[in-house]
């Protein structure tokens, strides 16, 4: 893996380039050129990228000699790079037993299902207001056609109306089934419908980001445990390699008596 440390990143140059174009000088004036390592722009961007690669966890991978010597000296270096930092965050969130991180990891999955569950309800919600608020505005629309047949007396002057505005009446028909199916009696204004579906929508973009907050919360938590607990694993691995090998090599002791018999 390349040290980004080493150089500037070719995204850090076109942000220092960014900045330098939007400061606010005179025109004719001329700025003094500074290089990526001198520019404070620049310097801050780097720092941002490398800090976001150092706080970055990923899942230890598995030790194959059998994809060469190369990939297993790498999987190794990386293993023990991700197990370090998930040390260091065990101690940063203050877990003294691997137990108590698995029981905040269980809590952050319970508040991700609780997050999401929001999210839907908030969705049917937004859902059904703004077919309401469709239905609305079709029924609007047709209110010169219901005061025009009201007026008609004759049941032949009706009928005839009606065939010939026959799809102005398919939708007043189909609005008025809507609103009997869903128990509304007073229709709501299409400015009161368009309030509550901004409301609805800031709820809505709101709660994508907590729920993007905590599912990240989930996977830097669980990525942690996983880590954890193949760190152990290997370490009892070792241990009991050992162990089995001190039990198998003979006494030195007892050959040399053997050897003088």
């Amino acid at each position: 893996m390349p040290d980004i440390s080493s150089r500037p990143s070719i995204l850090s140059r076109l942000q220092c380039k960014l900045v330098l174009r939007l400061l606010d000088c005179p025109r004719r004036q001329r700025l003094p050129r500074l290089s990526c390592r001198q520019n404070p722009a620049c310097i801050a961007a780097k720092n941002a990228e490398i800090d976001t690669y150092h706080n970055s966890i990923s899942r230890m991978v598995d030790v194959t000699p059998e994809k060469g010597a190369g990939f297993e000296h790498w999987a190794k270096v990386f293993n023990l790079k991700q197990s370090a930092k998930s040390v260091s965050e065990l101690e940063r969130y203050g877990f003294k037993a691997l137990e108590e991180l698995q029981t905040a990891l269980e809590i952050a999955k319970s508040d991700e299902s609780a997050c999401r569950e929001t999210l839907k309800a908030v969705e049917r919600e937004l859902y059904s207001k703004k077919e309401l608020q469709k239905r609305v505005l079709a029924y609007a629309n047709t209110r010169q056609i219901r005061d025009e047949y009201r007026v008609l007396k004759s049941d032949k002057a009706k009928a005839k109306y009606r065939k010939t505005h026959e799809s102005e009446f398919i939708i007043i028909e189909s609005a008025q089934k809507y609103f009997k199916e869903h128990g509304i009696t007073k229709i709501p204004s299409y400015k009161t419908l368009q309030t509550e579906i901004e409301r609805l929508t800031s709820q809505q973009n709101e709660l994508y980001e907590e729920l993007h907050e905590k599912r990240d919360k989930v996977k830097r938590l669980q990525t942690i445990t996983d880590n954890i607990q193949k760190t152990i694993g290997q370490e009892n691995k070792r241990r009991d390699t050992r162990c089995s090998q001190a039990t198998m090599k003979p006494n030195r002791l007892n050959c040399v008596k053997d050897w003088k018999r």
